[in-house]
């Protein structure tokens, strides 16, 4: 079967889809199997209609490919189901017409979905996406600064604190020590000792 894991390829496979009606297809038409045929490397040009509406049944009759009319390997009908899968999905959107089930012509809004491409909406969206985690990141970290720039600051206040609680401590005591000075000055006649 196929790997369908990576979303980019994913889209990578619409935007081949509209890349081969574009650049390759006369007048932005083709058949499904020459589109099969450029992404796929594989050719089933014999039985074409007969295997196209047999791909178009089996997306609702599971049990097509069990008959023995058609000998393909599980891989190739897995790349057929995903390549109408894919065309369908163009159809819905509107980017794609398709024609007696297998033809599909570029629409308008095809040609113009080539010149910003899934893969491309993709990229935006994920760089979007990153964008905003680098943002968000960011502040986290100047949120953590600026809560640890104020912790910081709080400390240095609590040591002005004290400091200012010295300075005045050593203002009252200089005050009462010039205050006896003064005293001592005024009235010579009274005795008593500063220091000891």
């Amino acid at each position: 079967m196929t790997e369908d894991k990576d979303i980019k390829n994913s889209y990578g496979f619409l935007d081949s889809i509209i890349e081969y009606l574009t650049k390759n297809a006369t007048s932005y038409y083709a058949s499904i199997s020459d589109i099969h045929f450029h992404i796929f490397g594989s050719n089933i040009k014999q039985n074409e209609e007969d295997y196209i509406r047999g791909i178009f049944r089996t997306l609702s009759d599971k049990n097509f490919f069990e008959t023995d009319q058609y000998n393909i390997s599980d891989n190739t009908q897995a790349h057929y189901i995903k390549l109408i899968e894919a065309i369908n999905l163009l159809d819905d959107k509107g980017y794609v017409k398709i024609y007696s089930k297998t033809h599909i012509r570029l629409t308008f809004k095809g040609i113009l979905k080539y010149s910003n491409s899934f893969t491309h909406e993709h990229q935006k969206i994920q760089d979007d996406h990153e964008r905003l985690l680098f943002v968000e990141e960011t502040q986290l970290n100047q949120s953590r600064e600026m809560t640890k720039a104020t912790q910081d600051m709080l400390s240095v206040n609590e040591n002005i604190s004290r400091l200012t609680f010295w300075i005045a401590l050593a203002s009252v005591v200089a005050s009462i020590y010039y205050f006896l000075l003064l005293l001592k000055l005024f009235f010579p006649k009274i005795s008593f000792s500063l220091c000891g």
